[in-house]
């Protein structure tokens, strides 16, 4: 359970040449059986015509993004299998991904307003060639947004898992914790922002996996009484949690996602109420914080899954025991 309800992409899926004057070619032509929500489009389609582009939609920018999350998954599905724990070009590989997710957002900020205005959806489909550049310009730029922020969450998340063959560094650690726990509420803003606009019957079932990662970093910080953060943590997981209950009511995974969250919060509380009874373990612990009561493992998959293995539950997931988790480190304490 984690990235699998979404299709992976390669350039084979997409390698088309599409038309310069690609908003005719997804909307003019005589259609008679044209549905009437697209009835505006196609009206202005037709009235503009083929001779030149109406505005460029963005379709291209979100065929893009879907090609560097493959990229990220695939190399995530295999970072930590066991022929690459000590490859000396693991680190060079997480980089370059890293360097080049960094520059495709870079990109997108370039391209998009960083503040993302939602116009209402009763007015996407109005017969004004400005309304429907400012909604295809917001629902393409949105959507890019989420898969890039999702990404962040699914890299980064990478480098907390631990492995006594190849230990990562308290400064990465505590870098990464950061990017994760910026970006994941930076995710639930984003599907809040929406959400307020567009009412759940148009949203599309795969928006809700983006927000699944990004889910379980803000539900672990919650069980550290983050005094920094703690109030901005709890609002935006109660944002997602409540955006995954209202999807539940049109689509499947959503309501496999607010299970699933109940029962790791569950079986979360017990560990880190074991782990707070050894106050020398807590204080070593400290060395990998990112704010003082930062002291408990995250829940981060191994394998890019939550749920991989259903036969051997307990190694889906980086070690969650403190003594652990310090044992398999303990080269930075010498």
């Amino acid at each position: 359970m984690g990235t699998s309800l979404l299709s992976l992409t390669n350039c084979n899926d997409i390698s088309v040449n599409f038309p310069r004057n690609d908003f005719y070619w997804k909307y003019g032509g005589v259609s008679p059986d044209c549905p009437k929500i697209l009835r505006p489009l196609n009206s202005i389609a037709n009235t503009y015509g083929l001779s030149s582009p109406i505005y460029q939609d963005g379709f291209y920018f979100i065929c893009d993004a879907y090609l560097h999350f493959s990229m990220t998954i695939l190399y995530l599905n295999s970072r930590w299998l066991k022929k690459n724990k000590t490859s000396k070009t693991n680190d060079l590989k997480f980089n370059h991904i890293a360097k080049l997710v960094n520059r495709f957002k870079v990109k997108h900020n370039n391209k998009y307003s960083k503040n993302l205005d939602f116009p209402s959806i009763d007015d996407h489909f109005s017969e004004s060639v400005t309304s429907c550049k400012i909604f295809h310009n917001n629902h393409f730029s949105f959507h890019s947004l989420a898969v890039i922020n999702c990404m962040i969450v699914l890299l980064y998340q990478s480098e907390l898992v631990r492995i006594k063959e190849y230990p990562i560094s308290s400064s990465r650690i505590k870098f990464a914790k950061n990017m994760c726990l910026n970006t994941s509420l930076n995710q639930s803003y984003l599907l809040n922002t929406r959400f307020k606009n567009v009412p759940p019957l148009f949203w599309e079932a795969s928006t809700s996996a983006l927000a699944l990662s990004p889910s379980v970093i803000l539900l672990t910080n919650l069980f550290d009484n983050n005094s920094s953060y703690g109030k901005d943590i709890l609002n935006s997981y109660s944002t997602l949690v409540n955006f995954f209950s209202t999807l539940s009511s049109y689509h499947d995974s959503p309501k496999i996602y607010t299970k699933s969250l109940g029962d790791i919060s569950s079986n979360l509380k017990p560990i880190y109420n074991f782990n707070s009874k050894n106050k020398d373990l807590v204080y070593l612990m400290r060395k990998y914080a990112i704010y003082k009561n930062d002291t408990n493992p995250w829940l981060v998959p191994i394998y890019n899954a939550y749920l991989k293995f259903k036969c051997c539950p307990i190694i889906n997931n980086s070690t969650l025991i403190t003594a652990r988790y310090l044992e398999k480190g303990k080269q930075d304490f010498l």
